[in-house]
């Protein structure tokens, strides 16, 4: 199993800009260097299991939720629970939610092709 280490990466950042810290803040209280934090959250390098177990507690979120994409049942999880919002709304509200996840994948690959380049 390859793991994606893009997401993963996405994930941290996330993270790491949620708690308001900097690549740096992140890389000292984590003992690495800046720019090896950046190489993870880009993907252009594979975040060590310590590591990514040290940045997770720096950041206050489980390891879990950092490699949700890569486990099955996660996958599993997240298609249930749209499906599970979606239940009771109304036509009118489906629409919208339509509307809005394709904008966010729209953007989402916009900014893919942006890393890309």
């Amino acid at each position: 199993m390859d793991l994606d280490y893009k997401a993963i990466g996405k994930r941290i950042k996330i993270a790491r800009v949620n708690k308001g810290y900097t690549q740096e803040k992140v890389a000292n209280l984590t003992d690495s260097a800046p720019s090896h934090i950046s190489n993870i959250e880009t993907a252009k390098s594979k975040v060590g299991l310590a590591t990514l177990v040290e940045i997770c507690n720096v950041l206050d979120v489980s390891v879990d939720e950092v490699l949700s994409d890569n486990v099955v049942s996660y996958r599993n999880q997240f298609t249930n629970k749209m499906i599970q919002l979606c239940q009771d709304c109304t036509d009118e509200q489906k629409r919208f939610v339509i509307i809005l996840v394709e904008a966010a994948l729209s953007f989402f690959e916009k900014d893919r092709r942006n890393q890309e380049a």
